[in-house]
């Protein structure tokens, strides 16, 4: 009997043990929900988003760095992810900064902001951009919106932390082709080795009549790739150095159907070109096979002169044919727009002041009678880059008056000497437009510019981008992605530690492409274009670019003067019928400025004073000389213009844009 309560006891607390065992379950349960939880708040990131003060959009590569050097850079969608332990419940001061945009300065001048930092909290930062250009987003690159996701936030693209395997592209070449779009890039990182993919890399993107998205949101690229999901060789050669592809372009063959053609060059150890030609893309096997080799002294490709390489664009000058150029950095190579014409050499013309013939090592320069340099189309003839032209103007081989593609900063008045170009026209603005980088050693720095032909006269150009400690190099104006009528044009290049003054490289950011955005109705981009005419003209003389109603060869640049509005400046017109003259700062009702200036007592850098002469009969003449012999001044000083910075005759058309823009294709379709 004494073993009867124990087992009365065990059966008892048998009968409790289900619910009691239930109810342990769901509080041990609910503990590691509530565990896990607390965790995952702990371990949440704080969010700091930097936008725009006056567009509110995110700002991408602005770099935040806390008082014991912490950096974080926020992502394409302006988010920065903080999430460092010992830092989280405290206030944490940043320093912020991005170039081409300015944080306010506190009462000491710092630029930053201290900030309450909470596991899963945020705040939203104002910056001001002070460039000209809007930064949009990153292109390529692994991490594109990793912050953002971090964060809880969305990505607009369909691969946005690791696409295919690419941590950095060089140098892009896009085009239309086949209804979408065709991009590549030179040399590629790889997360696996530091030498990746040096035998190009392609991929392909809807066009925005085909469903993609709008270039203000982002691109979504679908990579050629190996079997590995690695980037395919584009370009393979045997051979060691690396496969450069440029010129980018669809020509129609014989039976008239698209052919995507490059121009390839394998480079040596010191980026010397071993074999250079041209290749087509083969679309049954996915690749860009060799078409035609070229003579490897053939003068458009030796000695680093203008050559049938960086970015294409067609164009039908007044006077000819419509025909392929190349942008390298100047237009200064042509072809017929055939593929059959582009893989001939004997096809391509170069717009030289050498003789035919000539090469850049053993210059022979073509001279009239009277000194005059002569730039013409040549055949088998090399054509000077401006970097060498100015290297012949410092030799002594040349004097400064005979380059007529000098350029000049609209702010400092310095001169320009584009490196690498693109080039396009602009149905806003009915004019070419050049962006372009203005030497090596201005490689973080790009420039703005128009022309009223693809070959100038260029003249002024301002700057829309200023990196200070990194390189900026190779712009490519993407032109199909231009929107409201060309009012807004989009550019990207290659963003890298490369030839920059700082050489730590900017994490995720470095050898990758950054898209920009500008604005073309901002007066800021409003520059000085021609007014042609002779050095001393009547008003009836004096023509812009816009106004020519004839084609011309041998015109002069009278001046230059803006055509739009700009800051500071007052309407000139023509007055009067029988006896035309200028007017500074009339604008009657109908009156349509001739052009715009400045007031005679402005103390704007690099501008000129128009003075007005009286003659015994017939209308008032205008120069920018102060004296004219016989003449006496009309009272005072007319306005401030920009003087001509090129006082030849040109030597190519400059005529009505109307009928040029008639047979105007972009390269590509």
């Amino acid at each position: 009997m004494a073993l009867a309560p124990s087992f009365m006891f065990q059966r008892r607390n048998a009968l409790l043990c289900p619910g009691l065992r239930r109810a342990m379950v769901r509080v041990a349960a609910l503990l590691v929900v509530c565990l896990f939880a607390a965790m995952a708040h702990a371990a949440a990131p704080f969010a700091i988003h930097v936008v725009d003060s006056q567009t509110h959009r995110g700002v991408p590569l602005v770099e935040l760095q806390t008082t014991n050097g912490i950096r974080l850079y926020t992502d394409s969608a302006g988010t920065a992810a903080f999430n460092e332990p010992g830092l989280m419940h405290r206030t944490v001061y940043f320093y912020i900064s991005s170039p081409d945009y300015l944080y306010a300065a506190d009462g000491f001048g710092y630029r930053g902001q201290a900030i309450a930092i909470k596991p899963g909290g945020a705040i939203t930062l104002l910056i001001m951009r002070t460039g000209i250009a809007q930064r949009m987003y990153r292109i390529t690159g692994e991490g594109l919106y990793r912050d953002t996701l971090l964060t809880g936030g969305k990505a607009p693209i369909k691969q946005p932390l690791l696409n295919s395997g690419v941590f950095g592209s060089d140098s892009v070449q896009n085009c239309i082709y086949r209804g979408q779009l065709f991009w590549l890039w030179g040399d590629t990182l790889e997360p696996q080795y530091p030498l990746g993919n040096f035998a190009t890399t392609c991929a392909t993107s809807r066009l925005a009549s085909k469903g993609a998205l709008s270039p203000a949101v982002g691109i979504n690229l679908h990579y050629f790739v190996n079997s590995a999901g690695l980037p395919r060789r584009m370009a393979p050669l045997s051979g060691p150095g690396p496969v450069w592809l440029s010129a980018l372009s669809v020509l129609p063959d014989a039976q008239g159907q698209p052919q995507l053609l490059a121009i390839f060059a394998q480079e040596d150890a010191r980026f010397h070109a071993r074999q250079a030609g041209v290749m087509a893309f083969n679309a049954a096997v996915g690749r860009f096979m060799v078409v035609k080799r070229f003579a490897p002294q053939w003068p458009l490709l030796h000695g680093g002169g203008n050559g049938p390489g960086g970015h294409t664009f067609f164009y039908a000058p007044p006077d000819g044919r419509r025909q392929l150029y190349f942008a390298d950095p100047l237009p200064l190579v042509r072809v017929p727009a055939l593929a059959t014409d582009f893989a001939i050499q004997g096809d391509y013309e170069s717009f030289s002041c050498l003789k035919s013939g000539s090469t850049l090592a053993r210059p022979r320069f073509d001279r009239t009678g009277d000194g005059r340099l002569m730039w013409r189309w040549r055949k088998d003839t090399a054509a000077p880059t401006p970097r060498q032209l100015s290297a012949w103007i410092t030799q002594g081989l040349l004097a400064p008056r005979d380059n007529p593609f000098v350029l000049r900063d609209i702010v400092t008045d310095k001169p320009l000497v584009p490196q690498e170009a693109s080039i396009h026209w602009n149905s806003y603005r009915k004019a070419w437009v050049m962006i372009f980088n203005p030497g090596i050693s201005g490689f973080g720095d790009t420039y703005l510019a128009f022309a009223d032909t693809p070959l100038g006269p260029w003249g002024y150009a301002v700057r829309v981008v200023h990196f200070t400690e990194q390189s900026f190099y190779n712009p490519s104006q993407d032109w199909f992605f231009d929107q409201h009528g060309g009012r807004n044009i989009y550019f990207e290049a290659t963003l890298s530690s490369w030839l920059g003054s700082r050489k730590v490289k900017i994490p995720r950011y470095d050898y990758n492409q950054l898209m920009y955005r500008i604005n073309l109705a901002s007066h800021r981009t409003i520059l000085p274009m021609p007014v042609y005419g002779p050095p001393v003209a009547t008003a009836a003389e004096l023509q812009t670019g816009l106004r020519l109603h004839t084609t011309r060869v041998a015109r002069q640049v009278a001046f230059f003067a803006p055509q739009q509005r700009m800051a500071d400046t007052q309407p000139v017109c023509t007055t009067g019928r029988n006896n035309l003259h200028l007017q500074f700062s009339l604008l009657g009702r109908g009156t349509i400025p001739l052009f715009y200036a400045l007031p005679p007592q402005s103390q704007r850098p690099g501008t000129a004073i128009l003075y007005a002469f009286k003659r015994s009969s017939g209308p008032p003449v205008y120069s920018l000389k102060a004296h004219l012999a016989g003449l006496p001044q009309a009272g005072h000083p007319l306005c401030r213009v920009w003087p001509a910075i090129y006082r030849h005759r040109l030597s190519w058309p400059i005529g009505p844009t109307a009928g040029a823009q008639a047979a105007l294709e972009p390269a590509g379709h």
